[in-house]
């Protein structure tokens, strides 16, 4: 298992949606992903859950990732969050 905190530090541009975006790139990878923010621990590939995150700047959370592709899923995430 492979896990990183990470603080949001990139904008989201107009007329782009993070759920979408954050979605589309958890199931790009094999791994189960979940996300952790306070008390909550949400599965990455879920929309509905992923709705209910703060992807504004600054936020912050935990990322997961379990599987054969772990460690490409944590920061491909990481990379679209921050980078």
């Amino acid at each position: 298992m492979v896990t990183k905190s990470i603080t949001i530090s990139k904008k989201v541009e107009k007329g782009q949606s993070p759920v979408a975006l954050f979605v589309q790139e958890a199931n790009r990878f094999e791994s189960r992903i979940m996300v952790q923010t306070g008390n909550k621990s949400i599965n990455a590939k879920s929309i509905m859950g992923v709705m209910t995150l703060d992807f504004s700047q600054g936020a912050q959370m935990e990322i997961s990732a379990e599987g054969t592709d772990e460690t490409q899923a944590v920061e491909g995430i990481w990379n679209l969050l921050c980078k």
